[in-house]
């Protein structure tokens, strides 16, 4: 994101913003935020090959050196309680462009994870649909997000200054 001259205080403000912005790839700023969120990143084109990012293979706890990204590759992973209504919201994601929801997947080691997935169309310059990207972050249910609410809560009894706006009121809360 570009920061204009209105959005900064003073000249200084502005040129640091924009050094920061020219100084800092894709590529630097993509695993640091999927390790420390714990989400992924997959993308598909129209003819539905797929990309799936480090956060990807790490969610679903896989080696992309010994699996490719597809579709049926992630139905493999699906619990199988939930692959039949996944299979038809990926459908309805294809007539109307988003998709949205939870389901678990069963990792190589048999352990279980939520995972929220987010999804939206990528369009040509001229508006038609050419692909997909999507989202995957652990679900707002999971153990981890528990945790990480209990540490929030935790450390704005003691440092409230800190988690706040001017006014004290908290700034984001983890659910």
């Amino acid at each position: 994101m570009k920061v204009s001259a209105t959005d900064c205080s003073s000249p200084d403000q502005e040129l640091t913003l924009l050094e920061f912005d020219d100084s800092i790839s894709l590529a630097d700023i993509l695993p640091f935020i999927e390790e420390k969120l714990s989400i992924g990143l997959w993308r598909s084109n129209d003819k539905g090959q797929m990309q799936w990012s480090r956060g990807f293979y790490e969610l679903f706890g896989l080696d992309p050196r010994q699996t490719g990204p597809s579709p049926a590759e992630i139905e493999r992973r699906i619990h199988p309680d939930d692959r039949g209504r996944v299979r038809w919201l990926n459908q309805r994601s294809i007539e109307h462009g988003m998709l949205e929801d939870e389901f678990r997947i069963i990792r190589p080691n048999g352990t279980l994870r939520r995972i929220w997935a987010r999804a939206e169309p990528l369009l040509d310059p001229a508006g038609t649909r050419n692909g997909c990207l999507g989202l995957l972050p652990m679900s707002p249910k999971s153990a981890t997000c528990r945790r990480l609410s209990i540490l929030q809560r935790s450390a704005a009894s003691l440092w409230p200054e800190a988690l706040g706006d001017w006014s004290g009121r908290p700034v984001a809360t983890v659910t």
